[in-house]
């Protein structure tokens, strides 16, 4: 927080003309001498106030629209006030203000009126900070001094729909799931690559946490397409970012795996469907993505005119090419790393290479790259998309 010496502000101001989008002026500031009064610039730009980097389809919307600020003095009585900045304005200048000790806060609304962010990711957040006679007071724009505005932090919901043909599973078909959170998939490839204990991850299964089964189907969860968000009232998954494994067994034996970004948003309801079909060589899986990703992607391949989904006669091969489309602002980098049939491996950059060297089972499998998004050390944003091909 900086202070300056009013009249040089002002001068800054008349300079830039314009530039500020809103300007606020107290109401009782000609009752008060300048020695007992002083002015404040919130900046909401940069690192300082960034727009929620999830750009989410459906019903949802994560892009912010205004902000809403409520500003308290917390030395009398009378001198309370609510302020609203559009977005993307930059700055929010207030003078005239009672100098002493305030506090505000801020909530990120979308065009629904839906508040979907405020300070820390909690509505009950408070930013504290002190007026002082003649000076402006500058909160946002150095490095230590932002107020963040995350994602609200709550629980929402998920609803997943399986279904396949009759004779595609030609035994006991079961559905298992493993939903694990953004800052654990590491250590979750680790212990599946290893056959080590899953029992700290959260399982959706068909005998613990509601994944029913029935012919040709499988569900978990309740989803109304027409109402939404009407099922919250039993909604227990924590807000944030999630990675979906899904295997597929007949009489326990694997068939299939795959995995998808999941996004809970608080308040909101998360949904997928999965779509399984025959196809020669085995079964396919095409998902209804409505999972909340934040990314874009795109699939390009080499040889560019290769036949989709390919077909791998012995010995060939095709280089699988991830190109993304960051929402605004983007995160600061983002990583790759892609799986098999729903298991990890070892490459990290956009591309992928497939080949047709006894690696990969005669049939159908699925290739998926996972890209996450990660600002000053921390992840905020997860994202995937799947290529299926096909081994001769």
């Amino acid at each position: 927080m900086k202070k300056l010496l009013i009249l040089g502000f002002l001068a800054f101001i008349l300079f830039l003309g314009c530039g500020f989008a809103t300007r606020d002026f107290y109401l009782g500031e000609d009752d008060f001498p300048d020695e007992f009064t002083g002015t404040l610039l919130l900046r909401l730009n940069g690192s300082a106030l960034p727009n929620p980097k999830l750009v989410v389809p459906s019903t949802v919307s994560m892009l912010v629209s205004t902000y809403n600020l409520s500003f308290v003095y917390t030395e009398g009585s009378g001198y309370d006030f609510p302020a609203q900045v559009t977005y993307p304005d930059n700055d929010y200048l207030r003078s005239g203000l009672k100098t002493g000790a305030w506090t505000v806060s801020i909530t990120a609304v979308d065009s629904t009126g839906q508040s979907i962010g405020a300070i820390d990711g909690d509505e009950a957040n408070t930013f504290g900070f002190t007026i002082d006679p003649g000076l402006v007071t500058v909160i946002g724009d150095e490095v230590g001094e932002e107020i963040l505005i995350l994602p609200i932090v709550g629980v929402g919901d998920l609803s997943l729909i399986a279904v396949w043909p009759s004779g595609a599973v030609e035994g006991t078909a079961t559905l298992d799931a493993y939903l694990v959170q953004a800052d654990q998939i590491a250590a979750y490839n680790a212990a599946v690559a290893a056959a080590g204990d899953l029992s700290s991850y959260l399982l959706l299964d068909d005998s613990s946490n509601g994944f029913t089964i029935g012919s040709g189907i499988a569900t978990y969860g309740v989803y109304d397409s027409e109402n939404p968000f009407d099922n919250m009232d039993d909604a227990t998954e924590e807000t944030g970012y999630y990675q979906l494994f899904i295997t597929l067994r007949d009489d326990g034996t694997k068939v299939l795996g795959i995995t998808d970004t999941v996004r809970i948003i608080d308040g909101h309801e998360s949904h997928g469907t999965i779509d399984l079909t025959v196809e020669a060589g085995g079964i396919d899986i095409g998902w209804d993505v409505d999972l909340k990703n934040p990314v874009e992607i795109a699939f390009t391949t080499v040889p560019a005119d290769a036949t989709l989904p390919p077909l791998l006669a012995s010995g060939a091969s095709i280089d699988v090419i991830a190109g993304i489309t960051p929402p605004t602002p983007a995160s600061d980098t983002y990583s790759y790393s892609w799986y098999v049939d729903g298991v990890a491996t070892s490459e990290t950059t956009n591309t992928f290479t497939i080949t047709n060297n006894g690696t990969y089972t005669e049939g159908n499998h699925h290739l998926t790259v996972l890209v996450t998004g990660t600002t000053n050390s921390n992840i905020d944003s997860l994202s995937s998309a799947n290529f299926p091909f096909a081994i001769q």
